[in-house]
């Protein structure tokens, strides 16, 4: 078994840090959110059927065995068949194919439920939902309070970040939310880095430049962000919710950690690995 074969065998595996076709760490992040990230990076090629770029541009293998010798370069074996999409979008449209049946027999209850409903779209945000939690493992959806009434949305599940550990409720306590921007030009970049705070009865943001490297360096006035152009949102802002307005929801547990379909499948394949290294 060569090195590639043993090093490098399907599902969590981070080398895609030393490939020079993958991005670098994001200097912001953590190591353990730059992991995270990465992690879901790849899942979202298997999602979108990009096999090949990940087990051959990428110089992965799906299997323990010898590489085959392509047209002079080494080549791993992989399985084109795109597992983790017709698992996932079949299960999300088992879900929310249809319609939702939520209801309540309290007539207030059903009222608002009907409310948010037509105000958030609900089934194709629980699709969504659906489709994100089965490629990626998790998702995240926020709760939204104004004037105009309560929306229910999706968040980008690479920009938002749990912190802290998992409590008695299933949830997190507070999640933090990275996004960029470059408002310079392609060929001079001036990268944003906006950092939203989640917590309890608040939602606290900070506006950064990031320098070439992707560090923090200068703090600036939030109304800087494009979205934000033409009115400035407080630093804080209540969310006139007692609890988080980020939910959190894991696709399945194990250990504790969320598990997208594909390293559910991959537990299985450890079998047939198994076999293959036998023979």
């Amino acid at each position: 078994m060569n090195a590639m074969a043993r090093d490098n065998i399907i599902w969590r595996d981070l080398s895609g840090y030393t490939n020079p076709l993958v991005p670098v760490r994001f200097a912001y992040l953590s190591e353990a959110e730059n992991e995270r990230v990465e992690l879901l990076r790849q899942r979202r090629m298997l999602f979108r059927g990009e096999h090949r770029r990940y087990f051959v541009d990428e110089r992965r293998t799906q299997f323990p065995v010898a590489t085959l010798l392509v047209n002079g370069r080494e080549q791993g074996i992989y399985v084109p068949l795109n597992l983790l999409g017709l698992i996932t979008r079949k299960g999300a449209d088992l879900l929310f194919g249809e319609h939702p049946a939520i209801t309540s027999a309290d007539a207030a209850v059903q009222a608002a439920i009907e409310t948010v409903d037509r105000r958030s779209n609900l089934r194709r945000t629980l699709f969504e939902a659906a489709l994100t939690c089965g490629w990626a493992g998790e998702c995240f959806l926020q709760v939204v309070r104004t004037d105009r009434g309560t929306f229910i949305s999706t968040v980008p599940v690479d920009e938002i970040f749990p912190v802290g550990e998992l409590g008695p409720d299933g949830q997190y306590a507070a999640y933090r939310r990275y996004a960029t921007a470059n408002v310079g030009t392609e060929q001079s970049p001036l990268t944003l880095l906006l950092q939203t705070d989640y917590s309890a009865g608040a939602i606290q943001r900070q506006l950064w430049q990031l320098d070439s490297a992707g560090r923090r360096t200068i703090k600036l006035s939030l109304d800087q962000w494009p979205a934000f152009a033409g009115r400035r949102p407080a630093d804080v802002e209540p969310t006139r919710l007692a609890a988080c307005p980020i939910v959190w929801v894991a696709n399945e547990l194990l250990d504790g950690q969320a598990q997208s379909e594909y390293d559910l499948a991959a537990i299985e394949l450890q079998d047939v690995r198994h076999d293959l290294v036998q023979e």
